[in-house]
């Protein structure tokens, strides 16, 4: 589920500063104060490539803040990095914008009107190849650590090995056999079933006294 990403309204004004969020490689020129730049007491960020391309996980982030929102990213993208986590670039989502315009005041400015508006930015982050297990400790650690003013939503794929759905189907049977056994109707059969199977019974053995 999102986290809570609380309620701002903003004028309609541009954004100031923007971090950077071009992807570091050896040999290309940051911007300074990019949170994405290769520092000298990091690891270099290491993009793994796919052995399969299965699906493992797919995040979804999202804020009113693009700075926290590149910050949150960046942090997933070094986690995944370190797990040996095959991921995809942050790929930028469509902003999605609710535009208000109400009076300027009651009175004397009743005729006047004013806009504001807010932004909620996305971004996307696809994994791939990973054990179920190792996905869980990302999201786990993503989870604990998570950058306030940044709703996570996680979806996950789990493989089943083959014959779980038949495995499942019997499991469920012998519990919808339990549970109506338990109700009025089902204890009724049940007496009618025993029933039977002793009429049945005393029938076959005065046959075999007859003969």
């Amino acid at each position: 589920m999102f986290f809570s990403l609380g309620r701002q309204c903003i004028r309609s004004t541009r954004c100031s500063r923007q971090y950077s969020t071009s992807v570091a490689s050896k040999g290309t020129a940051h911007t300074k104060g990019s949170i994405w730049a290769e520092d000298a007491w990091l690891p270099p960020l290491v993009y793994h490539p796919q052995s399969h391309g299965i699906p493992a996980a797919t995040l979804h982030f999202r804020s009113h803040h693009p700075d926290l929102l590149n910050l949150f990213t960046y942090l997933a993208v070094r986690t995944a990095s370190a797990l040996t986590i095959p991921v995809s670039r942050p790929v930028y989502l469509p902003t999605q914008r609710t535009l208000w315009t109400v009076p300027r005041g009651p009175f004397a400015h009743k005729k006047s009107q004013e806009n504001f508006d807010r932004k909620v930015h996305k971004r996307a982050i696809k994994a791939w190849d990973a054990h179920p297990e190792t996905i869980g400790v990302w999201i786990h650690y993503l989870e604990t650590y998570h950058v306030g003013g940044v709703g996570l939503r996680a979806i996950r794929w789990e493989r089943a090995p083959v014959g779980f759905g038949k495995a499942r189907l019997n499991g469920l049977a012998g519990q919808l056999e339990a549970i109506r056994r338990t109700t009025a109707r089902g204890r009724v059969a049940a007496l009618g079933e025993e029933i039977v199977q002793t009429e049945a019974r005393a029938g076959v053995s005065s046959l075999e006294s007859l003969q």
